[in-house]
């Protein structure tokens, strides 16, 4: 019988069987999930017409492409393996692969043990004649964070593969992380050389390295003083832009912005429009009723690619009056928000369906119904403020 899994109202789970076209659909996502986030390095090229594996999907006939979707859901993690294959002599064009957008910062760290001062002769004779061996490669990214309904693949993880086959062996959280709107991801494989030792770290369900596991000390030393340094160099690779912002106030929010060609980050349940509700007042310090403008906020949305805004307003003010409306615009990093300036979102304002304007002011009539529409480059969490003034 050709089953899903189905998800009851207390979430947990049955088999059901597949007697309709919805049933059908269901069970090709999971099938598609399943393999992307299990074999996702086996449909990633070593170079042009190169793919280590070809993953076929079939609807009545016809090919669902999961190789693509697998790649564009693991496209960080894509892009990590191809650092660490580098690292190992392996990528031969990079060109291939997907490219990356939203990289805050990246970095591919060698995993080296040192020669332990007393050991038994199975350890001594992973070194020969060196004091320091290279096990494996560690690349480690961290970027934009992508809305949680698009996101398909685990952030805020290490994953863990073997080295020529490349399987993957678990993703491991390493750390709690604090909320942000970074994400992080990771991938380490050994060399081909250390390959084995990890290999008999592994439990029959091959899902995670145990040293203690191990039959030979060597795999016991190498698993075990691997895994701590992965986790001490990730602790590291993950505090250290905060702790070079508070020593040397090195990393300001310019920086971060330019690290991310402008735009950070993507992914808040709600567009925010001055750190406020949705409907909320600006009003001017004057206290003269004939000069008294407010503006209220009466929708927001994210734009359905997360390019920008659009934000309905409306002025308030004495009847006939012009009023002058700025917008300023900024993207919520984790420094704090970043201003952008004309050349990093574009501001267009609307009346009745009309063009009326674009830049970061307008004029337009007390009661006018105005849509501002934001555009950025990339995707973009964006916080909006409001200024008014009554001009006649």
């Amino acid at each position: 019988m050709i089953a899903y899994s189905a998800e009851d109202d207390d979430d947990s789970r049955e088999r059901v069987p597949v007697r309709s076209a919805e049933h059908a659909q269901a069970l090709l996502q999971q099938v598609t999930d399943a393999l992307a986030h299990s074999a996702w390095p086996k449909v990633v090229p070593w170079g042009e017409d190169d793919v280590p594996m070809l993953v076929g999907l079939y609807e009545n006939r016809r090919d669902r492409d999961v190789q693509t979707t697998m790649l564009e859901q693991y496209r960080v993690f894509v892009s990590a393996l191809a650092e660490v294959r580098g690292a190992q002599g392996q990528q031969q064009e990079e060109d291939v692969l997907p490219e990356l957008d939203g990289v805050v910062r990246r970095k591919t760290l060698p995993i080296v043990l040192g020669r332990p001062r007393s050991s038994t002769s199975s350890v001594v004779s992973l070194f020969g004649a060196n004091q320091r061996i290279v096990v494996g490669h560690l690349h480690l990214i961290e970027s934009v964070r992508v809305p949680s309904e698009v996101a398909a693949a685990p952030a805020d993880v290490l994953c863990l593969m073997r080295s020529e086959t490349e399987l993957v062996v678990r993703y491991d959280s390493v750390v709690e992380t604090e909320e942000s709107h970074l994400q992080w991801h990771g991938v380490f494989k050994p060399t081909p050389e250390f390959d084995r030792y990890f290999r008999d770290a592994e439990p029959p369900t091959h899902d995670r390295w145990t040293p203690e596991s191990a039959d030979d000390e060597a795999s016991r030393y190498v698993v075990k003083k691997a895994l701590e340094h992965l986790r001490t160099k990730t602790r590291a690779f993950l505090s250290e832009s905060r702790a070079q912002e508070e020593s040397t106030n090195h990393r300001s929010v310019r920086n971060v912005a330019m690290a991310l060609r402008g735009f950070v980050p993507y992914g808040i349940d709600e567009p925010s429009v001055d750190d406020s509700p949705r409907r909320r007042s600006r009003r001017n310090p004057s206290t003269a009723s004939e000069s008294r403008t407010d503006i209220e906020i009466i929708d927001a949305q994210a734009l359905p690619d997360g390019r920008g805004q659009m934000i309905e307003l409306l002025p308030v003010a004495a009847e006939g009056r012009t009023i002058e409306v700025s917008a300023s615009v900024y993207a919520i990093t984790t420094d704090g928000r970043l201003p952008l300036g004309d050349d990093e979102v574009s501001i267009r304002w609307r009346v009745d369906g009309s063009d009326i304007g674009s830049g970061s002011r307008c004029e337009v009539r007390a009661g006018a119904s105005v849509r501002l529409h934001l555009y950025t480059r990339s995707a973009a969490a964006l916080e909006v403020g409001f200024e008014s003034e009554v001009l006649t």
